[in-house]
């Protein structure tokens, strides 16, 4: 029980500190990669407020913070559905952690579609800006419209696979 709470509290760790605010994409994917391979290990049985957690801290936290967590849902529910992975991981693990999901699906797709209206608009807004303004080209305002329509990708796949695993009822 203590290496648990170690483990979680160092994957806090992981994601509060310096590291968590980094601009670098590739630290960012493999601080999401350990966090998706504890959840990989611990959710939801020893950690079933994992998701509930990350979420939490979603709503609170700089863009570079939230694509970590958005990669952590992902590589979570890509690696028990994506053959690539599922050799991996245990046939009953994956039906473990797809429940686990599943149970969370409420959450999950309510701050997923919130956050896919944000993108929206935010999106919306820097192409009007490049349409006002043709010859100002801003690498800031063109990193930001990248990285919105990148997240997105990478919550419409979370999305999907949601609704694979778990279809929706209407």
């Amino acid at each position: 029980r203590n290496n648990q709470l170690l483990v979680r509290s160092l994957a806090s760790d992981l994601l509060g500190g310096a590291l968590g605010n980094s601009s670098l994409s590739n630290v960012r994917s493999k601080i999401a990669l350990i966090l998706a391979n504890i959840g990989e290990r611990e959710f939801p049985q020893q950690w079933p407020t994992m998701i509930n957690e990350l979420i939490a801290l979603w709503t609170s936290s700089s863009w570079e913070k939230q694509d970590i967590i958005l990669k952590t849902i992902e590589y979570l529910a890509m690696d028990c559905v994506d053959s690539d992975f599922t050799s991996s991981l245990p046939l009953s693990r994956r039906q473990e952690i797809i429940a686990g999901l599943k149970d969370q699906q409420g959450i999950l797709l309510q701050t997923m579609y919130e956050f896919l209206v944000i993108n929206l608009k935010a999106y919306t807004e820097t192409q009007s800006k490049k349409q006002t303004f043709p010859f100002f080209y801003n690498p800031i305002i063109h990193q930001k419209s990248c990285y919105v329509v990148e997240r997105d990708k990478s919550l419409l796949m979370i999305i999907g696979t949601l609704n694979i695993l778990i279809p929706l009822s209407v």
